[in-house]
């Protein structure tokens, strides 16, 4: 009995309607993904998130401004100078907060909170500052010793705001040191 050869065998598959391994493995890769991006879209149902692909994103806050920490201001410009975020007692306490545009207002609240292993507990509710609404640098200065009394040695947070009940603008934190006797 003769064998068929190759081109035979290929003709005699291609009149009978079966396929040939090359083009199975090709038809069998595709319906494969296919069913992959079918189960991807039933089961990730885009539009129905509120990622990149669908639903409207949330605004996202803004982050707080720096306070900026200091043993004095420069007269020229109310920045705080001679960067620091500890004090010791003796020392002047400055602060200075940059804002994009003047703040329109002549008050802010500002708040202070003692931080003891991530806690906070606030020792300063929130006062009112008077600044000058069309300067958009305010700045203050005290002295760390009346800081000190008040509040005693430790770690500390500020917090700014416009009004209560909002979130702060600027946010900064320091410490406080009281030297041994």
């Amino acid at each position: 009995m003769a064998r068929r050869s190759h081109a035979h065998r290929l003709q005699a598959a291609l009149r009978t309607g079966s396929a040939a391994p090359q083009t199975r493995t090709i038809l069998s890769w595709a319906a494969a993904v296919l069913l992959l991006v079918a189960l991807a879209f039933i089961v990730g149902r885009p539009a129905t998130e509120t990622g990149v692909l669908g639903g409207t994103p949330s605004p996202s806050a803004t982050p707080p401004l720096a306070i900026a920490f200091g043993t004095g201001l420069d007269p020229a410009t109310n920045v705080a100078v001679e960067r620091t975020d500890r004090f010791l007692a003796g020392d002047p306490f400055a602060y200075s907060v940059t804002l994009n545009a003047a703040p329109g207002t002549d008050t802010i609240l500002v708040e202070v909170a003692r931080v003891v292993a991530g806690v906070q507990t606030v020792v300063q509710e929130p006062s009112v500052q008077k600044i000058v609404p069309e300067a958009p640098t305010f700045a203050f200065q005290v002295l760390t010793d009346d800081l000190l009394a008040a509040w005693g040695p430790g770690d500390y947070e500020m917090r700014i705001s416009f009004t209560a009940g909002e979130p702060p603008f600027a946010v900064g934190s320091f410490t406080l040191v009281q030297p041994p006797a």
